[in-house]
């Protein structure tokens, strides 16, 4: 099998009955990482997380696993965001891959990703396209690869950028806010592309989610917060003088208007009104 200088991060925060499903969504690809790194983020569910980290670093051990898979077991709750941090600061390897414990990846996801980042040097973060599904559905769907680059106006509106999708060139100034725990993930994409950092989408639909985006349980769930979080990152950028006023304006009111639709698209998901996924 083919190995790439790719760490893979999953923070684990209560997710014993998902974690085993994201790990071998990563062991089955079609081009397997160096090292997968499992963060245990204080999870207040009586050890069960840390046992099935535990279970799944003694399977692949005795199964000569040719990928290296290691553990964090932190002390004091982090949020998603300082977990991935904490792995972060100890990965090895050349690209830094992001999933989540309740996602998944399609089999050529790293193939794909890697060897468009290899063609593609002037891109120091790539994303791609992610597909809302259930697990009675298929996760072998894969699209063309063509690309389109990720302005910061365009992000500043629309978050092009899902975490589960997202691999970036490993150096030490790209870390995520330690102190946020909502759209953590999105203020560091936006402060990337507002320093001129290059950023691209591929458009393959190459990660699942099990779970709508807004509406459901966790920490996206949350929609009060990750709105107060999306607006201090535009206070934070504009007090810095990364974004001008019009632009901050703009985004501002915006985010506004999305959250209200939010609002109401998680209402009618409640009520039973709505079962197909919206584009919000």
């Amino acid at each position: 099998m083919r190995i790439a200088p790719i760490s893979v991060i999953i923070p684990c925060y209560c997710c014993s009955q998902v974690l085993p499903r994201a790990v071998n969504s990563v062991l089955r690809q079609s081009l397997l990482p160096a090292e997968i790194i499992l963060v245990d983020d204080a999870s207040p569910d009586h050890g069960e997380t840390r046992r099935c980290i535990e279970d799944i670093l003694c399977q692949y051990s005795a199964s000569a696993s040719i990928v290296r898979i290691r553990a964090l077991f932190l002390i004091n709750n982090q949020g998603p965001g300082g977990a991935r941090n904490a792995a972060w600061d100890i990965a090895s390897e050349r690209f830094i891959a992001f999933l989540d414990a309740d996602d998944s990846w399609a089999s050529r996801k790293l193939e794909i990703q890697y060897e468009w980042m290899l063609g593609h040097p002037e891109f120091i973060l790539s994303s791609h396209e992610s597909l809302c599904i259930d697990d009675r559905e298929k996760t072998s769907v894969i699209g063309p690869t063509v690309h389109f680059e990720i302005r910061r106006i365009a992000l500043v509106f629309i978050n092009y950028i899902p975490t589960r999708s997202v691999m970036i060139v490993n150096r030490p100034e790209y870390r995520f806010p330690p102190t946020m725990r909502y759209a953590e993930d999105y203020y560091l994409w936006l402060n990337m592309a507002v320093r001129g950092i290059r950023m691209a989408k591929i458009k393959a639909p190459l990660a699942f989610s099990y779970k709508r985006e807004y509406g459901e349980d966790g920490l996206s769930g949350n929609l009060h917060a990750m709105h107060e979080g999306v607006l201090k990152g535009f206070c934070d950028l504009r007090r810095s003088g990364l974004i001008g006023p019009f632009l901050y304006s703009a985004g501002y009111v915006f985010e506004c208007i999305k959250y209200a639709r939010r609002i109401l698209y998680s209402r009618f998901i409640k009520g039973g009104k709505l079962t197909s996924r919206a584009q919000l």
